[in-house]
């Protein structure tokens, strides 16, 4: 297990473990905790298309599933599956692979805050581990604007004691924040290939963010490459 310390005196990253081949029968898992949030990916393939229909002459077909942690998958973990599908799509180099298809499976395990950035991050880990081919490594990174129009980069939110949250308990929970980020990007270009928000803010409070986050994403590809020396034979 690889764990990066927080810097909590320039980005306020939140510490991040994680842990590489922890299911015997996967082409490439993780389990990543960042913070107060955690989560395990599993990524299977290239391997034969399930369904005909899904079958690319020219490109494999990509299928992501995301489970809570706790019920069944509704329609917000549907979107979040859309947006992780063509993150990785953005990032793998699918034309390698054609008439074949690539499985991604996430499963939360502590939602905390930012637990959408920490599934991004764990899906690139489990995307090295497997070893399919990528044009380059993603990082992502949540940030959010309080009442009083300052920017805090993954923030971590202790006011509930309870193990679980309600989507009605994590609504109350984030009320406080005007906005939140979460800011996804590139490692050739440090360029942005995917961004999510909610709330109200100004175009200059978007750009600060973007600015904050992209400072914070290269400690996460700092960790990524600790992490590869760490489990490659070879570097």
């Amino acid at each position: 297990m690889l764990k990066m310390e927080a810097d909590k005196e320039i980005l306020n990253l939140k510490p991040i473990t994680a842990e590489m081949n922890i299911l015997s029968r996967s082409d490439g898992s993780v389990i990543i905790t960042q913070g107060d949030s955690s989560c395990i990916v599993n990524v299977n393939g290239p391997t034969e298309v399930v369904s005909m229909a899904n079958m690319d002459m020219n490109k494999a077909y990509m299928e992501v599933s995301y489970r809570p942690r706790c019920g069944i998958p509704g329609v917000n973990e549907r979107y979040k599956e859309k947006i992780i599908k063509n993150i990785c799509e953005t990032v793998i180099l699918t034309a390698l692979y054609p008439k074949s298809q690539i499985n991604i499976q996430i499963q939360e395990m502590d939602d905390g805050s930012g637990i959408f950035a920490c599934v991004i991050n764990a899906c690139n880990v489990a995307l090295l581990n497997s070893g399919i081919e990528m044009r380059s490594t993603m990082a992502a990174v949540h940030c959010v604007l309080d009442d009083k129009d300052n920017l805090i980069i993954d923030p971590i939110d202790y006011s509930d004691d309870t193990p679980t949250f309600s989507r009605i308990q994590k609504a109350v929970r984030n009320s406080k924040y005007k906005a939140d980020f979460t800011f996804v990007f590139e490692s050739l270009k440090e360029s942005v290939i995917s961004v999510n928000t909610n709330g109200n803010f100004t175009i200059h409070q978007y750009n600060n963010a973007q600015k904050l986050c992209k400072e914070a994403s290269k400690k996460i590809f700092e960790f990524y490459c600790d992490l590869a020396r760490k489990y490659a034979n070879v570097i």
